[in-house]
């Protein structure tokens, strides 16, 4: 076990699949205490069950949800730490996707980063703890079917 994230307390966004769950179980595996966030309560509530970890259902697209889970998390335990792995993707040409498919990923991928930066500063100030924000490689290599999830990643 490394002792560096034994008693250290993390906070996970999309934990409920993908690379968040992959995150929360490393995390673990290495002594960290970890809350996992998800939209999604059922996948949360399972995934959160066979880590045996706390959760908090989130969506990362409402400022006040977020402050309100992040002021919970706090009371429980000093936040050392939030991967934010909450993110979506929809591929397909610009031209043919539904504009609410363009605007779901600009909101979670960008808006929601945004919104989970900017409530986590004053908890990671308290504990000098790190925030690690996902981003993409596609940001950087153009795909048509990409292009709205690459302009959200490199935003972030």
């Amino acid at each position: 076990m490394n002792a560096t994230l034994h008693d250290k307390s993390f906070i996970i966004t999309g934990g409920a699949g993908g690379i968040g769950l992959a995150t929360a179980r490393a995390l673990m595996s290495r002594g960290a205490q970890v809350e996992i966030w998800d939209h999604d309560a059922g996948a949360l509530t399972a995934a959160a069950v066979q880590l045996r970890c706390a959760c908090a259902v989130v969506d990362v697209r409402d400022a006040e949800q977020v402050a309100a889970a992040f002021a919970q998390a706090a009371a429980r335990a000093p936040i050392d730490g939030i991967n934010h792995c909450a993110g979506v993707l929809h591929t397909g040409r610009f031209e043919e996707m539904p504009h609410h498919e363009h605007l779901r990923m600009a909101m979670i991928n960008l808006v929601g980063t945004a919104l989970v930066a900017h409530a986590a500063l004053p908890y990671l100030k308290a504990t000098r703890g790190s925030l690690v924000l996902l981003g993409s490689v596609s940001a950087f290599i153009a795909s048509p079917e990409f292009a709205t999830y690459a302009a959200t990643k490199a935003g972030v």
